[in-house]
């Protein structure tokens, strides 16, 4: 599983610059962005990757 910090920087990388730096927001993905975006992970499991590290963030 890839951290919370790597799927953070990844997804700010790729649709935010750097102007929007510390600003909330509310992002939706579907599974195959995620697949396109985590192209390491095996088909299908790049979603539940993102879901399960969003998850444990939040628990911790």
């Amino acid at each position: 599983m890839r951290s919370y910090k790597w799927w953070q920087r990844l997804l700010a990388d790729r649709y935010f610059g750097p102007d929007q730096d510390g600003r909330p927001v509310l992002f939706f993905i579907d599974d195959e962005v995620a697949q396109r975006l985590h192209q390491e992970a095996p088909p299908q499991q790049a979603f539940s990757d993102l879901c399960s590290t969003v998850a444990e963030e939040a628990i911790d």
